[in-house]
């Protein structure tokens, strides 16, 4: 788990100030209302009981997000030649901040992935498939941009307690 960028990226609605002053409904089409519309109910006749409400489905696509984000974040420094030697939760406390949109937009395609494909969707869901897919899209277009960006933001050659260099795999030699 990655726990510095739990509570990161906030959801407006809930009590909780975001440490990066930025909210999910900064990214174009999304809102509270969106995860709002995925809370689980259980149906007992004509009667609906909430069992998860819309602070409960944040966590979940928070935590999610958190976990496939680093996985985007190794993949994005060894496609450089890096890789990293600190743990998780050391690298995102050193760089969190240069950090914040590629992460904002990894949460913004989990709570698009959960509105999609979530057995929680409800009738009152407020985007429809066919916009919620363009949107993934367009976030997934945009988080390696922003994540590249944020990379290169970052002086990892002057972090060796972090980074390390790759070796190459291959040697050079002088054919006759």
């Amino acid at each position: 788990m990655v726990s510095d960028l739990i509570g990161w990226v906030g959801l407006r609605g809930t009590d909780i100030d975001p440490g990066s002053g930025l909210y999910i409904d900064e990214l174009p089409g999304l809102s509270f209302v969106q995860i709002d519309s995925v809370k689980e109910f259980n149906y007992e006749g004509e009667e609906a009981n909430q069992i998860t409400s819309a602070y409960d489905v944040w966590q979940i696509i928070e935590r999610r997000a958190a976990n496939v984000f680093m996985l985007d974040l190794k993949s994005g420094l060894h496609n450089i030649g890096y890789k990293t030697r600190c743990t998780s939760e050391v690298f995102t406390t050193k760089y969190r901040s240069e950090l914040t949109y590629p992460f904002l937009y990894r949460i913004g395609i989990e709570v698009l992935k959960e509105r999609l494909h979530s057995s929680r969707v409800n009738s009152f869901t407020l985007i429809d498939i066919d916009r919620g897919k363009e949107l993934l899209e367009d976030f997934e277009k945009e988080l390696p941009i922003k994540l590249q960006a944020a990379i290169r933001g970052i002086d990892i050659s002057q972090d060796d307690e972090c980074f390390f260099k790759i070796p190459s795999i291959y040697e050079v030699y002088d054919l006759p």
